[in-house]
């Protein structure tokens, strides 16, 4: 928060924040930065940032920085690019943790499932055993409907035998039944003499006597035969016909238990493969679950690294950016003591309109005010230059700051009085030193080979060095160009 609100103080009220922020992006997009090094801008940004803080103490001291972060009054400062880098990551991650948090119920839920499936496949094995104890019993009761069926038809084969037989004797006996009953009917036709008026009428009734008596033993056993073969025709027929219905319902109930085993079997068969199947699908929708998971895990590990990572890099650059302010501070304050005298310019700034010579011999590729997608309008030029050209001071005034800072080149900035400020970024090398006092066209320092500004800009610079200027009024950007020489301009204009 701290950072925060000092990036806010310096956004709001110091003139160096939006400097350093204009030097690291857009001096780079004006270049040609490409999409690929999008990441190292943003990054650079949260320097500049940080860089403002400590550039605005040089003029502000710790006292007023103190001040504007205890003030009430302070507006809310905008994010931070990077901040806003760290918030999307933040934000990301709290998305992820839901998902991962509903994934999670979700791979609760499939477990449940999976267990009810199992239970369900534990219950139809148990059931399977019951089941096979049905099938063999079924199994033991076909076989026994199989050999009644057997046995049956082997006893209604013999009694169709047996009366087939019969059938045959009697056919073979039919001449000598009708010799009997013929005889008999003869008997009955001329029956003897009731009464004996005759010897002839005693011997044709003791012919007749002895005839019967000889005949009717015979023809009583014949008809005993007979009468005994018929009863056992008629019994075998009952039998047989008993017989086949019994083996009819037998074989009725023997394909009714054979579909009976069979529906078994198809319904142990369906159940398991059923059950089966499904617990393969839940353990895929499982095992899909328990990735997605795992990637999210996985990611939410990289989020976690890359935050503490810009936690870390934003105290470090705090930490940088307040000793370069207490540094800077110190040295301002040890030159003011040294020489107070030289602190204030010989020349009115405000009075030397038209009369500054440009820093630099160069082309301008981009002026104050014209289009700029960083903050929508220049605050400076930029110059390119030659690799190696002089730098001169374009106005009279101290030293406030000259260095690098934490890879952003080489960082002049002269105070040039009654709130009078110029800012040149990009220098390869700078021979002036903090709370030194310098005359207009003075050398200050030299520039590089174009690879001066950031690294990330370096990569992303195809053309040569550029050198960026700034003037500030009370914090404010102004434009230069009133201030330059008449002479100088149309030497840059061509």
């Amino acid at each position: 928060m701290r950072v925060r609100r000092l990036i806010a103080a310096v956004e709001e009220q110091a003139w160096a924040g939006v400097l350093v922020t204009e030097i690291r992006l857009r001096q780079g997009r004006e270049i040609g930065a490409d999409s690929g090094k999008r990441e190292g801008l943003r990054r650079a940004r949260l320097k500049a940032a940080l860089a403002a803080v400590a550039l605005a103490a040089c003029f502000q001291g710790p006292a007023g920085i103190a001040a504007e972060n205890s003030s009430p009054n302070s507006t809310q400062p905008a994010a931070s690019p990077a901040n806003d880098s760290t918030d999307a990551k933040i934000k990301q991650r709290e998305e992820r943790l839901r998902e991962l948090q509903g994934i999670e119920q979700s791979l609760q839920q499939s477990d449940a499932e999976r267990q009810k499936i199992e239970d369900e496949i534990a219950a139809l094995k148990s059931d399977r055993e019951k089941l096979r104890h049905e099938l063999v019993e079924a199994a033991d009761k076909v076989r026994g409907l199989e050999e009644r069926a057997s046995d049956a038809e082997e006893r209604l084969a013999r009694g169709v035998a047996q009366e087939k037989a019969l059938k045959a004797s009697l056919d073979g006996r039919r001449e000598l039944i009708g010799h009997v009953l013929a005889a008999l009917e003869r008997i009955g036709g001329k029956p003897p003499p009731a009464v004996i008026v005759s010897a002839q009428d005693i011997l044709v009734a003791v012919r007749a006597s002895m005839a019967l008596g000889a005949v009717l033993p015979q023809l009583r056993d014949e008809a005993r035969t007979l009468a005994g073969d018929l009863a056992d025709l008629v019994r075998l027929h009952n039998e047989i016909v008993a017989e086949r219905d019994g083996l009819n319902s037998d074989l009725a109930e023997l394909r009714q238990e054979r579909t009976r085993l069979s529906a078994l079997i198809d319904t142990r068969q369906a159940s398991v493969a059923s059950d089966e199947l499904a617990l393969g699908e839940a353990a895929k929708h499982a095992a899909a679950l328990a990735q997605r998971a795992k990637n999210l895990r996985d990611f939410l590990a990289s989020l976690d690294s890359d935050i503490a990572q810009s936690e870390k890099r934003a105290a470090d650059d705090r930490k940088a950016a307040e000793a370069l302010a207490i540094s800077t501070q110190n040295s301002f304050t040890a030159a003011s003591l040294k020489e107070p005298a030289r602190l204030a310019p010989k020349v009115n700034f405000a009075d030397a309109r038209g009369l500054l010579p440009l820093p630099v011999a160069g082309s301008i590729f981009r002026d104050f005010g014209e289009p700029d997608e960083v903050t929508g309008q220049a605050r400076g030029v930029s110059f390119t230059t030659r690799p190696g050209a002089v730098v001169s001071s374009p106005s009279e005034g101290v030293v406030a700051h000259a260095g690098p800072f934490r890879g952003y080149g080489q960082l002049l900035i002269i105070n040039a009085g009654n709130g009078y400020h110029i800012v040149l970024a990009g220098l390869g090398h700078i021979d002036v030193a903090a709370g030194q006092p310098v005359l207009a066209g003075e050398p200050i320092g030299e520039m590089g080979d174009g690879n001066l500004l950031t690294t990330e800009v370096a990569k992303a610079t195809s053309v040569g060095p550029v050198l960026y200027v700034e003037f500030r009024k009370d914090g404010s950007a102004i434009n230069p160009g009133p201030w330059w020489a008449k002479t100088d301009q149309r030497k840059v204009r061509g």
